[in-house]
């Protein structure tokens, strides 16, 4: 098993893990590298570390803005659109 520090990420110290696996068919093959990533896993958290996962925040619109403007027009600040109301009408 070779394990080389590689490279400074933007947000991350990369480490390339290379070990020749042997397996007799497809799912020994998985077994083994569940239970080397499972060392990895242990011989990190032993060294009181952790692992970084990447995290990512999405704003949602509850609205258009032109429906926004519209409500703000036909009702002043202190007033409750009711229901079915807040649409401007044309005259």
């Amino acid at each position: 098993m070779r394990i080389r520090f590689v490279r400074l990420g933007p947000s991350s110290l990369d480490v390339d893990i290379f070990a020749y696996v042997f397996g007799s068919d497809w799912n020994h093959f998985l077994q083994i590298q569940e239970e080397l990533l499972f060392g990895v896993m242990d011989v990190v958290h032993r060294a009181e570390a952790g692992f970084a996962f990447p995290s990512q925040t999405m704003y949602l619109a509850a609205d258009s803005s032109d429906k926004i403007m519209r409500l703000a027009y036909t009702h002043p600040p202190d007033s409750k659109p009711s229901a079915g109301e807040g649409v401007a009408k044309s005259a």
